[in-house]
Parts: C-alpha cells; structure tokens; sequence
C-alpha cells in the first residue's frame, strides 16, 4: 500500500523532454510570479535567443516547441525543481 506519502509522489507530474529543454533557455531571475499564477517577464528577458520583453506568461497562454511557458516557470522557478 501506498499511504497518504505514497500516493501524493505518484500524483507528481515528471516534466517532459521538451519542458526540460525550454526550462535550460530560461533564467529566472528574469521573470516575476504574479498573485494570480501567472508569470511576467522583465524588460530584456530571452528565452533562446528570442527576446520577450514585459511579456506576461499564463497556463496554455504562450508554448514554445512543445512545452507550455508558464508551466516551465512553475516548475523551474517556483519551487518545484526541473
């Protein structure tokens, strides 16, 4: 049997070869949460070679090659390592 421990692990979701990928472009101390979840880029933010100034980032907002934007910040620099 699982237990309570158990069964919270299995729910986690591992990230995608492609999350990983984006998450290695990403530096966070370029982006800043928002209170809502969402995630908003500084004025000379990159991500690649692609330059995303004040732009903001929301769940199924903006994907890059596969791999959701604002997920990948979740998970790099929200706390829950890539």
């Amino acid at each position: 049997m699982f237990g309570i421990a158990g069964h919270a692990a299995a729910q986690v979701t591992q990230p995608t070869s492609a999350e990983k990928k984006l998450a290695g472009q990403i530096k966070c101390e370029d982006f800043k949460k928002n209170t809502n979840g969402s995630w908003t880029s500084g004025p000379n933010a990159k991500i690649g070679t692609n330059v995303y100034s004040n732009t903001t980032f929301g769940v199924r907002g903006i994907s890059l090659d596969g791999a959701d934007v604002a997920i990948v910040l979740e998970q790099k620099c929200g706390g829950r390592p890539l």
